[in-house]
């Protein structure tokens, strides 16, 4: 009940803010994370939780090799390499 209070007592002091990277709103700064660490962090007050970005990060493209025979060069994904030199070059079908 006091922990209530003096939320609602400190909420109309401060800014709601954006977060840069995923643009969630209604975040605050965390003041007692700085107080105790010198870093700041966002909260999010809804789920009183620290704030973490949902942004998924892009894949990273698959790496491209060439075939390791010698009059064949094809370039090609790592992971269709075996399958190419068991259908093309030991005859495996």
């Amino acid at each position: 009940m006091i922990l209530q209070v003096l939320w609602n007592t400190l909420s109309l002091n401060v800014k709601m803010v954006k977060c840069k990277k995923c643009n969630m709103e209604d975040l605050v700064w965390d003041m007692e994370y700085n107080t105790n660490t010198g870093n700041w962090r966002l909260w999010n007050p809804s789920t009183e939780m620290p704030h973490k970005c949902e942004t998924a990060k892009p894949p990273k493209p698959e790496k491209v090799v060439s075939c390791p025979h010698y009059p064949c060069k094809k370039k090609m994904k790592v992971t269709k390499l075996q399958e190419h030199i068991k259908t093309e070059h030991l005859g495996f079908y």
